[in-house]
This record gives structure tokens, sequence and C-alpha cells, in this order.
């Protein structure tokens, strides 16, 4: 035997019905009288643009930018990775060859200098992009990277070098006449690195002196410091 619905809940059936046609379902949410009452929130649209919009590109960009960088106040932004030194500059100029000559996405680049340079993963690709636009081999832009017009000999790399990679100027004034071993130079320099590195990661003592030796061998490639005797002197 059917039941008559009351007066006051066919009402609201019908608003319910004509709000789903107009509204969507999207917006709908559960409430009180009749057990089944649905009511529309007028908030639900904004707040989920709000919340989709809060990390935006160019957070996340400078939150990378900040991983990769250190501001010094004499030289301002001073990149960061440093890929361990190669053999000769000729590696240099292969893994440069591979970036693009338009500026493409870092994945785009990363992945380039894996399948055409041969670099080991995505991990070492991003630290020879950072390395390579610190040299100005390498421009960096708002698109991504790509590969400088021109070649730059020895001595422009070099003063790339010096001015753009951090801990490079103290690392070449800690060298003397007398060769000095990477941990030495280490202890010159420590003061320079910064808390939170020193606070992300127990082993940040050994972490840097193999950072120091890098920087060390690339000066020596770059002919800002000469390997002697197990160690490393000025040039």
């Amino acid at each position: 035997m059917w039941k008559v619905l009351p007066v006051r809940c066919c009402i609201a059936l019908l608003v319910d019905i004509w709000v789903l046609s107009t509204m969507g379902w999207g917006q709908m949410r559960h409430s009180g009288a009749c057990g089944s009452r649905l009511c529309y929130s007028p908030v639900g649209r904004e707040q989920s643009k709000n919340t989709v919009s809060a990390a935006t590109p160019a957070d996340s960009r400078r939150g990378v930018a900040e991983l990769k960088a250190v501001r010094t106040p004499a030289t301002g932004m001073q990149r960061k990775p440093v890929p361990a030194a190669p053999a000769s500059l000729a590696r240099l100029g292969e893994v440069r060859d591979a970036v693009p000559l338009v500026p493409e996405p870092e994945d785009d680049c990363c992945r380039r200098l894996v399948e055409r340079a041969g670099v080991h993963d995505r991990g070492a690709a991003s630290a020879w992009l950072v390395f390579l636009s610190a040299l100005g081999a390498v421009e960096e832009t708002d698109l991504g990277y790509a590969r400088a017009r021109g070649d730059r000999d020895r001595a422009a790399l070099a003063a790339g070098f010096r001015e753009n990679v951090f801990l490079a100027p103290e690392v070449l004034a800690a060298l003397g006449d007398d060769p000095r071993a990477p941990s030495t130079v280490f202890e010159a320099v420590r003061e320079r690195v910064p808390r939170w590195e020193r606070t992300k990661r127990q082993n940040w003592e050994e972490f840097w002196t193999e950072r120091v030796e890098r920087r060390l061998d690339w000066a020596v490639l770059l002919g800002l410091a000469e390997c002697a005797d197990g160690g490393y002197r000025r040039a």
C-alpha cells in the first residue's frame, strides 16, 4: 500500500531535482531533513579551484632553484651542482652538444644527455646542465635549457667556473705553492658550507670534502690548478 508523502518532502524533492539538473552532482552534499536531503554548496567549486592552484609552477621552480644555487654577497647566485670531472675537456663538448639549440624543459634535456651523451642517469644529467650553464656553455631560460651559440675556449670556461660555481673561488684561494690534499682544502672552506647543508645529512663533512675534490679536479682541467704528489697546488 502506497504511503502519501508529506507535502513538504515533495516540494523539497522537486527542488532537489531542479538543483541537480542545473548545478550538477559535483557540488551536492547530504544534510538533515527527510534523511536524504541534498543541499547545494556554493563555495565548493571555489574551494576546489583554490586547492588546485595553491602550488604554482613558479613556486616549484623557485624551490628547485634554491637546491641548485647559493646566493653569495660578493657575486650573487652561484651554481652548486658539480659533476665529476671527466678525463678531458672533449667530454664536456660531447655533453654540451647533446643539449638542444632550442630551449626544452629540464626533463627532456636530461633525457637527451642520457641517450645521446651516455650520462649515467637523470641526476647526473641535471648536474651537468646546471654546471654547463655556470660555465656559459648552456643557457638557462624560462622555457628550459638550450645550447649556447658559439664555442667557449678554455679561458672563458675557466672564468665562468671561477665566477659562477659555488665554492670555486674559495677552493682556488686555499691552494698554495705546495700540494694540498682535498681534506686540507675542505678545512679551509668548511665555514662557507651553508648551515642547512650541514643539518640535512649526518656525513656532511665527508660529502663536502668529495665536492671540494670535484672542484679541484675541474680546476686542473681548466688550467687553474695542478696535480702534484697526490695533492693540488695553484697553477
